[in-house]
């Protein structure tokens, strides 16, 4: 398994395990405030009902409480409470009491018309357990989840009391509908698998733009490794300098050519650097002045020789090619170093031979032109001597 794959397992293993860790977190949170919320509801609602109207009803049971005008305050009362607590997810508020081991609804916040209308008076045919509990306590409950004849639903049960003796009375019912708690947990848990998924996904992006960007450097340090070795390979001194002729690259025969090692060399400028004695441009053999390896534009693709002095004190000739290039927006100057030094004796030595040989030359020539005139000097002589001969012997 590569590096990338494990980090990879190692990501998408945190998000399942912070997902289910906010998963089991999200359900106490929603659950806690929840149950704060009932509470919070049944508080208000034994502070709005009226116990002695409740009492008032309860001794009316199981007859006809209708006409009654305690049921019509009340059911007013607790119809504007459920009607305002209803966007809280309460889905109804009600008061029971108990008449001859039945439970009744005394009144109940659901509006006439309602298709959860209960009639005034109604029996509670399966209450829950919790309902008996608090009338046998008289102590406040709250059942997590139960069905009845009416649904499924998470309710509060509380005790209420007269105002003046404290005795008990009924039960406040306050009931939330299951699929609202779940609706709302299943909302909570969706938001936070949607960020922890975008968190998933962001980091992953991270992940995988820091990895390229890793191999991508990697890449390129490989690169420069493999130019840098060539360049220390090459027998000709190579010197980069930015526009402002500072060293950026020096490679190993520039060591040998000017005495400076790389360290030495790099961002330090070439011109303070490296002194030298003069420097003709080959192409029109004119001696360049003021010439520095800084902005070069105007010798480019030119070939120069520099004389010089190196750290050997030997006298040196060196042959200087300068090119540009462009790397991230930047000009780098590329200088190429050859020394000639052993070349142009050579060619000196030749240059000497050569009048030599020319010298030679016009002397072998000049000697055959004078051996030709001595040649014909010789005839000359020979015939003005056979005609001496032949005049003496017309004489005798």
């Amino acid at each position: 398994m590569g590096k990338s794959t494990l980090w990879l397992s190692i990501i998408t293993a945190l998000f399942v395990i912070s997902w289910i860790i906010s998963f089991f977190y999200i359900k106490q949170k929603v659950n806690k405030d929840f149950r704060n919320e009932i509470s919070w509801v049944s508080e208000i609602a034994l502070a709005a009902i009226n116990p002695e109207r409740v009492a008032n009803l309860a001794s009316i049971l199981p007859g006809d409480i209708s006409q009654s005008s305690d049921f019509k305050r009340l059911k007013e009362q607790t119809v504007k409470l459920g009607s305002v607590l209803l966007p809280r997810g309460i889905d109804a508020v009600y008061v029971l009491v108990e008449v001859g081991g039945q439970t009744f609804f005394a009144v109940e916040s659901t509006p006439l018309g309602d298709p959860l209308y209960v009639e005034p008076g109604a029996l509670y045919e399966k209450p829950p357990k919790e309902v008996m509990s608090v009338f046998n306590n008289q102590t406040q409950i709250m059942a997590d989840k139960y069905s009845d004849e009416y649904g499924t639903y998470i309710s509060e049960f509380s005790p209420i009391r007269n105002f003046s003796d404290g005795k008990f009375i009924g039960v406040l019912g306050v009931d939330v509908d299951y699929n609202y708690l779940s609706q709302k947990l299943s909302t909570a848990n969706k938001i936070t698998f949607a960020i922890l998924f975008f968190l998933y996904v962001l980091t992953i992006l991270i992940f995988l733009y820091f990895k390229n960007r890793a191999e991508i450097q990697l890449n390129i340090k490989r690169n420069e490794e493999k130019i840098t070795t060539i360049l220390n390979m090459i027998s000709d001194g190579i010197v980069v300098t930015d526009e402002d002729g500072v060293i950026v690259f020096w490679n190993n025969a520039c060591q040998a050519m000017f005495g400076h090692e790389a360290k030495e060399a790099i961002g330090k400028k070439f011109d303070k650097l490296v002194s030298y004695n003069s420097i003709v441009n080959t192409s029109n053999s004119q001696l360049m002045k003021n010439f520095s390896l800084s902005k070069m534009s105007n010798f480019l693709n030119q070939m120069f020789e520099i004389e010089m002095n190196n750290f050997k004190k030997k006298d040196v000739i060196l042959e200087l090619v300068i090119s540009t290039a462009n790397l991230h927006d930047k000009t780098l100057i590329i200088s190429s170093f050859k020394d000639i030094t052993e070349r142009k004796k050579r060619e000196e030595e030749l240059k000497s031979s050569k009048e030599e040989l020319e010298n030679i030359n016009k002397f072998m020539v000049g000697r055959e032109l004078r051996m030709v005139e001595l040649k014909n000097e010789i005839k000359l002589i020979e015939a003005e001597a056979a005609k001496l001969r032949e005049n003496c012997g017309k004489e005798k």
